[in-house]
């Protein structure tokens, strides 16, 4: 697996290559509103035509408590949304306002948003910023749990999920929430690592939703 920064446009490219298997995702990182609301455009020329259904991977990241320096609720650091081969990671921290365009987006009650714990990170992103969130948001576990009628504490972890569901990838199990989220310049480590977690969310969802799985 590798990660490079793309020449012409800032973003960065979050490629692997197994074998037969191979996946290459494109991720943009930003505090800016503007690069943000490109890529909500970007997506919306992609997929627009079929915005009903559409599979949206959702999670928040946050400054670990003892990098934080002081008990109580520790704020989300940063955004990550992915749609098919394209990521997102905003910098809520550093933002200077959500923009329209995002939080039109994950207002829409067309798409489908999945993820680990999901609904825990919607009420954070609620409580702590202008963002309203009406779409199902799918909590990958139980949705896998009721399909195949497993216990869902065999299935805690995006690591579990992927292990079961997406085999190829063999996933890392990363000790994510030790992490320090809360850097302006966040790592090339971080970014591949961020990446990789919200595509197989995606990869994941989309296969759990799928009637071939």
């Amino acid at each position: 697996m590798g990660i490079f920064l793309h020449p012409t446009d800032g973003t960065y490219v979050v490629a692997a290559y197994n074998g037969e298997f191979r996946f290459r995702v494109k991720t943009t990182v930003t505090a800016e509103p503007f690069a943000a609301s490109c890529w909500i455009d970007d997506i919306l020329s992609i997929h627009g035509h079929r915005i009903d259904g559409l599979i949206v991977s959702l999670g928040i990241e946050c400054r670990p408590r003892i990098a934080h320096g002081r008990p109580g609720v520790v704020p989300a650091s940063l955004l990550h949304v992915c749609v098919d081969d394209r990521c997102l990671v905003f910098q809520l921290l550093y933002c200077t306002y959500i923009p329209d365009k995002l939080s039109d987006f994950l207002s829409d009650d067309r798409i489908r948003l999945v993820g680990v714990k999901i609904r825990d990170h919607v009420e954070k992103l609620e409580e702590e910023y202008p963002i309203m969130v009406r779409g199902p948001a799918v909590d990958l576990r139980e949705l896998a749990a009721e399909k195949w009628g497993v216990q869902l504490t065999r299935l805690s972890t995006l690591y579990d999920l992927v292990a079961v569901y997406w085999p190829e990838m063999r996933l890392h199990n990363w000790a994510i929430d030790y992490i320090d989220w809360g850097r302006l310049e966040l790592q090339l480590e971080q970014i591949e690592l961020v990446t990789v977690k919200s595509f197989s969310q995606y990869e994941v969802g989309r296969r759990l939703l799928s009637d071939n799985v």
